[in-house]
């Protein structure tokens, strides 16, 4: 592959979501899912701190999700590099 290509990575709520875009084409190439391990944590604290309960209405995330879904140590739950 040669050309020029985007990237677009957006961090969501509950998992992370890339898209690679054949820039000269506008053709997408390939999407990724990434389901972040925490979701959101809105009753205790993962562990080794789950004995810390939220007070009501409080919803955290977990920073490492969004670095494990910039450099995932496993395949994402949903990928495709076909050409669409």
């Amino acid at each position: 592959m040669s050309g020029r290509y985007a990237l677009g990575i957006d961090f969501g709520t509950e998992s992370g979501r890339a898209v690679l875009v054949d820039c000269a084409e506008g053709r997408e190439l390939g999407t990724a899912v990434y389901p972040y391990r925490h979701g959101v944590i809105d009753e205790r604290l993962p562990s080794p701190h789950d004995n810390v309960e939220l007070e009501p209405d409080w919803a955290l995330q977990d920073p490492e999700d969004y670095v494990r879904t910039r450099f995932p140590r496993s395949s994402p739950r949903r990928a495709s590099t076909r050409p669409r």
